[in-house]
């Protein structure tokens, strides 16, 4: 197996039961041994390393449609177009759902979970306007997990052999959710517990330690990536939602929107064309030394609560910088990188961590595991995981589907070519991408998508670890570019054409000058004796008028007539 990296059976990384105390050790927690704790600069006394009670991992993927068209250059811009149009997605979305009964809208399930939350004393997260215009598809999707070829089922572990990193992880559940602008999210979730008996195979061992869950998160990278991709391909395949979304996404019912197929979408294009986060939840830390002192005393898993070390003290431990970064080195980290990562961390209470580092987000309250079981009652948290979850997803899916939208901005000939079109061709351009990046800035919107204030902190936490707001300028400033370059382009014709017309104008205003002096000189000669003759002909060199001027006009009575020719300059 590519994965066949030994776990350690022992206490890992940490376990140094022989060392001297550190001064001051007496005050702290009895499970917390003085060898769990290190000094920072000489003052102050930091847990050095830490074990996990349950944990969860969630990975959330996350590619935009406009990645998947056969002929970006050909489709792209249809696309576009139809994402400008107000209220087309929504429709779209209903539609799909009639096209493949395997789909449904994600919409009733998130307010079911809302009500069992404000059953148990908690808060509705999402507002009517997410659910009805923003809420994503649920579409058919693989309900098994593939490692090395072979399908795991929901609750199977991952691997049977003992020895490799992945035998302690438990496939849980994997969804695929295409969002109303048009992105695809696939998410999985995956747990663990290793001093549980019953999720980690009747043995017993002590908490995980940071270092055997890094190595089992750095494991997991790759089958994620080849899931992903393998979800991808399968809704390639074909079928009636995708034949519907190439006729809907189409402009000619003659042309519909051509997808790539199946075998065009390597692992290695997936990647690059995607985003990604971790969510990483965790019921509890442990001091080692106190988690192994308990374990070494034959206690039951409910005994390890004994050795839980105070979060506002897990925040000063480089272990939890190594598991938000899956960084194996992470007991090098500088105070001033550890300072950073305390001043990020959001959570309302002493008792929640709530930290994220742009690729991942580390989430612990005991909450989140409080399912009701006998006679304690459950906690509104087990609910709301589902939201942290859902709201990842929406960040993610927003991350990517922005990502499409610069590739499009940068690459495209409509947009890389605009001066070369006329303007009434660049307009249309121009008013599509205005009118998309007002959609997107919309979906952005907190006070439209969420009503609780923790959430939206949690969501804002997120986007601004992702760079969201440097990319929405950068794509604005794309668009504003893009719209001086037509207003440029415009000034330049308009002034074109202002020259042609004073030119015509000029040209008139001459002719007018000229048949003035004619009139002029014809009502001067035809005083008292009518004109002989008036001759207008056309030359090369433009309208000539021949006048005959009778005898005595302008001579003694017996002279000849007297020719007169004006011709226009």
């Amino acid at each position: 197996m590519a994965n066949a990296e030994q776990e350690p059976d022992g206490g890992g990384v940490g376990d140094h039961s022989s060392e001297s105390p550190v001064p001051g050790s007496a005050s702290l927690p009895s499970a917390v041994s003085a060898s769990d704790l290190t000094l920072t600069r000489g003052v102050r006394p930091v847990l050095r390393e830490l074990r996990l009670g349950q944990v969860e991992i969630c990975h959330v993927f996350a590619i935009d449609l406009m990645e998947l068209l056969a002929s970006f250059e050909r489709d792209a811009e249809v696309l576009l177009r139809r994402r400008a149009r107000n209220g087309y997605w929504s429709k779209l979305m209903q539609g799909a759902v009639g096209a493949e009964s395997r789909c449904s809208l994600e919409e009733e399930s998130i307010e079911s979970r809302m009500k069992r939350a404000t059953r148990l004393g908690g808060k509705a997260v999402w507002t009517r306007s997410f659910l009805t215009r923003f809420a994503p598809l649920v579409l058919p999707s693989p309900k098994t997990f593939m490692v090395d070829e072979e399908e795991k089922q929901v609750n199977w572990r991952l691997s049977n052999d003992t020895g490799t990193h992945l035998h302690r992880i438990r496939f849980e559940a994997a969804r695929l959710h295409l969002f109303r602008d048009g992105t695809l999210t696939y998410s999985t979730r995956f747990s663990f517990a290793d001093h549980d008996g019953s999720s980690s195979g009747g043995d017993r061992r002590p908490p995980c330690t940071i270092e055997q869950a890094i190595g089992r998160m750095k494991a997991l990278d790759p089958l994620l990536l080849e899931n992903f991709g393998r979800a991808l391909r399968e809704f390639l395949r074909g079928g009636a939602l995708l034949d519907y979304l190439a006729a809907e996404f189409a402009e000619d019912e003659a042309k519909p929107v051509q997808f790539k197929k199946p075998g065009d979408l390597d692992d290695e294009t997936v990647r690059v064309r995607s985003r990604d986060h971790r969510l990483i939840f965790v019921e509890k830390f442990y001091g080692s030394e106190g988690a192994l002192e308990v374990f070494n005393r034959n206690a039951k898993a409910t005994d390890f609560g004994a050795a839980g070390v105070p979060l506002r003290d897990v925040l000063d431990s480089p272990s939890l910088a190594g598991l938000l970064n899956d960084a194996s080195w992470y007991a090098h980290y500088d105070e001033r990188y550890l300072r950073s990562l305390r001043e990020r961390e959001i959570g309302y209470r002493e008792d929640e961590i709530y930290l994220t580092d742009r690729k991942a987000t580390v989430v612990c309250a005991e909450g989140f595991w409080r399912n009701g079981i006998g006679d304690r009652p459950a906690d509104p948290l087990t609910q709301y995981r589902r939201d942290l979850l859902l709201a990842t997803e929406y960040n993610v899916s927003r991350l990517a589907y922005m990502a499409s939208l610069l590739s499009y901005l940068q690459d495209h000939p409509s947009v890389r070519n605009l001066e070369d079109k006329t303007p009434d061709q660049a307009l249309r351009v121009i008013v599509g991408l205005r009118a998309v990046v007002a959609r997107v800035e919309e979906s952005l919107d907190l006070t439209l998508l969420v009503n609780h204030g923790f959430s939206r902190a949690f969501i804002r936490r997120q986007r601004e670890e992702m760079d969201f707001d440097a990319l929405i300028r950068f794509v604005r400033s794309l668009v504003q570019d893009a719209t001086l370059t037509v207003d440029l382009r415009s000034a330049a014709i308009s002034a074109e054409k202002s020259i042609e017309a004073a030119k015509e104008n000029n040209s008139i205003q001459r002719k007018v000058y000229v048949w003035a002096i004619i009139a002029a000189i014809l009502a001067v000669l035809s005083v008292g004796e009518p004109v002989a003759q008036q001759v207008l002909s056309k030359t090369r060199g433009g309208p000539r008028m021949e006048c005959l001027i009778p005898p005595g006009v302008l001579g003694p009575a017996n002279s000849a007539p007297v020719k007169v020719t004006c011709v226009e300059p």
